[in-house]
């Protein structure tokens, strides 16, 4: 919400002052309307629709990175009817047009449209079917444009002081080595204490899937990985297990209602033909908890599915966890740990086959065939992030000094894992060389971005004080 600073403020221009103020800042983007509406940058009273409904924000939602729509699980009232779902923002009203949301199916959760400004009053904001209220906020501003502009540009500033200093880089690398160490023993603690209600095999079982949801699917994964338990799928044949996941998941042609590639069509249907027969299959989730939109191939749900069961099928002696045990501690040996990492990626890099060699959903045309159905990016994260912290658990109950020193070498010397903006920007601030670049220290950096650069807790960083302590 506003603080007291921003409240009061006159209500803003009419349209034909924001069309000029909208040409006089080009570089204004979607992410403007995203901060008016996330910290409610306008006048709460009296809001209607462009229809005239009575509307009233409850929960503006949780803003969403990946496809679909700008917030989930907002509520509001309109025109007394309580509504809960997703909202979607442009700049303008026929944006939603342009975007070619009335035919996405993925739309139709949305329950208010809004948009800075009425540039198109004669359309109407449509998904499918549904019809969708629109609210546009140029009436309601609670400060004149170029004020809100302003407090936008000044949220959006990043900085640390840490990165105008000249800081030893060797030093840099060893607070960072400590964060990640915490940041492991804290993965560690967390899996020992959802243990009670879920065995090893079941939380590595979900911890992959998890992973391979990444943050686009990563909820009905999740889901998915609940509701068709482990056990239920160790030891059973390639085409049960592809057939339990899909169907658990909603994503069989059959009860999806596509067309799947011609090359396809027997594979879909012998694989509905196993859902089917199944008496005590789980009960399905539904296709449009799926994300595809935005998604590479490589990426989409029903190719990680494919995977997930490949990894399955190559389970021996009908576990998950014992294959990556039996590498690890081949690690006591002399085998070099560059060859160890190379094992246990390819426990979690089964080969394409059949029909998903060049396909990655059911439905859609032939692609370049692909050798692996998980990378070997997504592979790497889910051993630092996964395998070796449940493998540091197991250590732990086992009291297994030997297997606890074989984790802890694998962790400190495991190369690093592809970047993301948190460990760029990381690297940038901290001027870390790319000699000292690992998964060790990428994992330092995001623990300490979590803990305090995201929480604005400067005068405690562990980096900051590190460095104040050394001169």
């Amino acid at each position: 919400m506003l603080d007291s600073q921003r409240s009061g403020s006159p209500k803003g221009e009419e349209p034909s002052v924001i069309a000029q103020i909208l040409r006089e800042h080009s570089a204004m983007t979607e992410a403007f309307v995203q901060f008016l509406w996330q910290e409610q940058c306008f006048d709460q009273q009296e809001l209607r629709t462009l229809d005239g409904r009575p509307v009233r924000i409850l929960k503006p939602g949780y803003l969403n990175v990946n496809a679909g729509p700008d917030f989930t699980q907002a509520e509001i009232i309109l025109d007394g009817e309580l509504l809960r779902g997703s909202v979607e923002l442009h700049l303008n009203v026929s944006d939603w047009w342009a975007h070619g949301h009335q035919t996405d199916p993925s739309y139709t959760s949305v329950i208010l449209h809004i948009s800075l400004w009425d540039d198109s009053r004669h359309l109407q904001t449509i998904a499918g079917e549904k019809r969708i209220p629109t609210l546009a906020l140029a009436s309601y501003l609670a400060a004149p444009l170029d004020e809100l502009l302003g407090w936008w540009r000044e949220d959006r500033q990043e900085f640390c002081p840490l990165s105008t200093m000249s800081l030893a880089s060797e030093a840099v690398v060893d607070v960072l080595h400590r964060l990640g160490q915490e940041r492991f023993l804290e993965k560690v603690e967390y899996f020992s204490f959802h243990v009670e209600r879920s065995d090893m095999e079941q939380m590595c079982y979900e911890g992959i899937l998890d992973a391979l949801g990444y943050s686009a699917n990563r909820e009905p994964f999740l889901e998915l990985g609940k509701r068709l338990r482990l056990e239920y799928l160790l030891g059973k044949p390639r085409p049960v297990i592809e057939a339990l996941l899909f169907g658990t998941a909603g994503l069989l042609p059959a009860q999806t209602g596509e067309q799947p590639a011609d090359e396809g069509r027997e594979y879909a249907e012998q694989l509905a033909e196993i859902w089917y027969s199944l008496g005590d299959a789980p009960t399905p989730l539904h296709a449009s908890e799926w994300q595809f939109a935005r998604l590479r191939p490589a990426n989409f749900p029903t190719r990680r599915l494919a995977g997930m069961a490949g990894i399955l099928d190559g389970c021996a002696g009908g576990s998950l966890i014992l294959g990556f045990l039996s590498v690890v501690e081949t690690v006591r040996d002399t085998e070099p740990l560059r060859s160890v990492f190379v094992r246990l990626c390819q426990l979690l890099m089964p080969e394409a086959r059949g029909f998903w060699v060049n396909h990655s959903q059911f439905s859609g045309k032939s692609h370049r065939p692909l050798v692996h159905l998980i990378g070997q990016g997504r592979a790497s994260d889910i051993i630092v992030n996964i395998v070796l912290p449940l493998l540091g658990l197991w250590a732990s109950v086992a009291q297994s000094q030997s297997l606890s020193r074989a984790v802890q070498q694998l962790y400190d010397g495991h190369p690093a894992l592809q970047p993301n903006h948190i460990t760029r920007q990381l690297r940038q601030w901290l001027h870390v060389p790319r000699k000292y670049h690992s998964a060790k220290t990428q994992q330092g950096m995001i623990y300490l971005h979590h803990l305090f650069c995201s929480t604005g807790l400067c005068g405690v960083c562990p980096m900051a004080i590190s460095f104040s302590h050394s001169n």
